[in-house]
């Protein structure tokens, strides 16, 4: 196929981002929005859907995006701090060549994708390519753009967070003061983080005060090691690090 010829990374044809490779072509037959994500100010890559998605953790399972394509895995960022940051709707113009399909999965992108990646980077839903439209002449495009959600990590995970960390993240802190010492440590599946892990990537310090009051560990790691202190270095939750430093037990190193 023509995509064949397209090189979107080391080694790497268009085509393969399709699932099966299979794709057709077409030619617009009127100004056409098209919508993709991105970084603000870079409204022009090659990957487009028709439709609009609403946060970063439906373009991550719907087309399989990733920030960092040096690292088959999910990398913490992905989940706490994307670079992903902007929706943009780009009108194309009549006549431009596309190309349609199913969006191939992570692993059939990269090698030693592991059960987490696979989870999260599903593919399947319609992907739309245009070759290089900055180098497309004859005008007629125009972009508009605005901030895309993140989402919370359960959903870009997957997972349903227990109540006691859905109420950590949302600073529920009449929910909270309810929590015995059990539930205040109790760690949601798949991640393994607890509520002060939730409460950090929101960077509640009243959360976290109030978690720590109902007998929480500040310093618990889930089995990843990842502390609540680590976590709010990666999001950059400043008062949440200062707090969690403050408490006994959490050092600085927690946060390298």
């Amino acid at each position: 196929g023509l995509l064949r010829l397209v090189q979107v990374g080391e080694g790497r044809s268009a085509d393969v981002t399709f699932a099966g490779r299979e794709y057709g072509v077409q030619v617009l037959d009127k100004d056409t929005v098209l919508h993709r994500v991105g970084v603000k100010g870079r409204p022009l890559g090659q990957y487009f859907t028709e439709s609009p998605y609403k946060t970063i953790a439906d373009v991550r399972s719907g087309v399989a995006v990733k920030d960092d394509w040096e690292v088959s895995g999910l990398t913490l960022r992905e989940v706490f701090r994307p670079s992903i940051d902007t929706a943009f709707s780009v009108t194309v113009p009549k006549g431009t060549v596309v190309f349609r399909g199913r969006a191939a999965a992570l692993e059939e992108l990269m090698d030693q994708v592991d059960s987490l990646a696979r989870r999260v980077f599903q593919g399947g839903d319609e992907q739309i390519v245009v070759v290089r439209p900055w180098q497309v002449g004859g005008g007629g495009w125009r972009v508009e753009e605005a901030p895309i959600p993140q989402g919370y990590c359960w959903d870009v995970v997957q997972y349903t967070p227990t109540p006691a960390c859905r109420a950590a993240m949302l600073g529920d802190l009449g929910a909270i003061a309810a929590l015995g010492p059990e539930e205040a440590n109790e760690m949601s599946p798949v991640v393994g983080l607890t509520p002060m892990h939730h409460a950090a990537i929101a960077g509640s310090v009243p959360a976290l005060e109030a978690l720590v009051q109902r007998g929480a560990s500040p310093s618990a790691a889930n089995h990843m090691g990842l502390t609540p202190a680590m976590v709010s270095a990666i999001c950059s939750r400043g008062g949440a690090l200062a707090f969690l430093l403050g408490q006994g037990g959490v050092t600085g190193n927690e946060a390298e």
